[in-house]
């Protein structure tokens, strides 16, 4: 954080160091996101017509509320809990049709935990793939 309110800070100033910052910082961290993206249309598990833009998207999307609070200093930190909830957010986003059919049905009481458990665990093996 301390980078980033720096590099924030001085960009104005020093001609370059917003770019430079972006390119090794944020931009890799897209281009990463992105060829799992990219990898998982090539592989028929999502679609997405542009997988950059969406790893931007989606970088920003974890960031979100957190981040804010963290280079504003805050007064209010995020509890334990609401980082889980976050990070479940933005999950949410990510998981296939099948488990969200399967946490329905599990909700109704329809589905034994340990057959969502099963099928918790088909997805995030299957997301490892990407």
């Amino acid at each position: 954080m301390a980078l980033h309110r720096l590099v924030t800070a001085e960009a104005q100033r020093i001609p370059g160091l917003g770019e430079v910052f972006a390119e090794h910082g944020p931009a890799a961290g897209h281009a990463v996101i992105g060829g799992c993206l990219r990898q998982g249309c090539d592989d028929g598990l999502t679609e997405v017509d542009d997988p950059l833009r969406a790893a931007a998207q989606l970088y920003q999307a974890m960031l979100g509320d957190a981040q804010m609070r963290l280079l504003t200093d805050a007064p209010r930190k995020l509890t334990e809990a609401e980082v889980h909830t976050s990070i479940g957010h933005v999950g949410s986003l990510l998981r296939p049709a099948e488990l969200l059919a399967a946490r329905a049905e599990h909700r109704r009481g329809a589905l034994p935990t340990g057959r969502l458990t099963a099928s918790e665990d088909a997805a995030a093996a299957a997301s490892l793939k990407l």
